[in-house]
């Protein structure tokens, strides 16, 4: 048989068995008594109904609770700006930041004078004033004595006046030597002094025998010259020192000489400063006889 066919019979026979009633005798059984039927057992479950149609919509529920408060959202765009408000009122508030400097304003109102100041300095002199009116008193006391003028102009030559008295002698600015040597010299050490034992001319006393040394006591410009007969080996050389420095020199380059040598020079020399001749090295020698050995100095124009 078609199974919907089979369906559709157990469909009836299920729907007629719902309509039966059975009527419960009171205080009976109600599973074994019953005024038209006995219940038998209990049959087999059925085979599921068609499903019905959609029913009608139903009611509208109730509004639900309040839900939970969601949160913030995203910053919104800057509003434009709202309109002045009235004047509040209230506590003053705190004072805020400093401002920026406004323009500078206008000049003020002049003050009030200030308080008298102190004596200013004194001022220059004035002019001189006009000459005043003969005045009519007795006459005052002499008064100080007025400023020195004002040099006045050179006035004529005076006639010539007689000689006047001889007046004192003023300091002798001469200087001047002259030395030389009798006998002859040689070096034993290098920078020998070389000695002299005669003055022909020693004015002032400037050159020291003692220690062959000229010593300026007049500041000036000084002429010196020097001559020698030199002898021995070893390129013999003569030196003129002012203060332990060379100045010049005078020098022979042969070996095994017996020559006359001879040098000169200016120098500007102050007080104190001192002048010599010395050799140069150990062994070199000088022959003083007959005035072969001098040396001489003089001021030529004191400071």
């Amino acid at each position: 048989m078609d199974f919907r066919f089979f369906q559709s019979i157990l469909f009836v026979v299920v729907l007629m068995n719902a309509q039966i009633r059975c009527q419960v005798v009171p205080g009976s059984d109600p599973g074994t008594s019953c005024n038209s039927c006995c219940q038998g057992p209990s049959g087999l479950n059925g085979v599921p109904g068609i499903p019905g149609s959609n029913g009608n919509d139903g009611s509208s529920g109730r509004d639900g609770r309040d839900g939970v408060n969601g949160r913030d959202g995203l910053k919104g765009d800057l509003g434009s700006k709202g309109d002045k408000g009235e004047v509040g009122v209230g506590e003053r508030g705190p004072p805020g930041p400093e401002g920026p400097s406004g323009e500078r304003g206008g000049p003020g109102n002049v003050g009030p004078s200030g308080a008298i100041g102190r004596d200013g300095l004194n001022g220059d002199p004035g002019s001189k004033g006009d000459k005043g009116e003969v005045g009519v008193g007795e006459r005052g006391l002499p008064g100080p004595a007025g400023p020195i003028g004002l040099t006045g102009d050179i006035g004529m030559k005076g006639e010539k006046g007689s000689n006047g008295s001889a007046g004192e002698s003023g300091p002798i600015r001469e200087s001047a030597f002259a030395v030389s040597k009798t006998g002859s010299q040689t070096a034993v050490a290098d920078s020998e002094v070389i000695t002299f034992d005669a003055a022909r001319v020693n004015i002032g006393g400037h050159f020291d025998l003692n220690s062959n040394r000229f010593t300026c006591q007049i500041a000036g410009t000084y002429f010196f010259s020097y001559s020698a007969h030199v002898i021995g080996t070893g390129n013999p050389d003569i030196h003129l020192i002012k203060d332990g420095t060379l100045i010049t020199n005078a020098r022979t380059t042969d070996a095994n000489v017996n020559i006359q040598i001879s040098s000169s020079t200016m120098l500007e020399l102050e007080i104190g400063n001192q002048v010599w001749l010395q050799f140069w090295n150990t062994g070199e020698g000088i022959n003083g006889g007959n005035g072969q050995c001098q040396f001489s100095g003089f001021l030529l124009y004191g400071n």
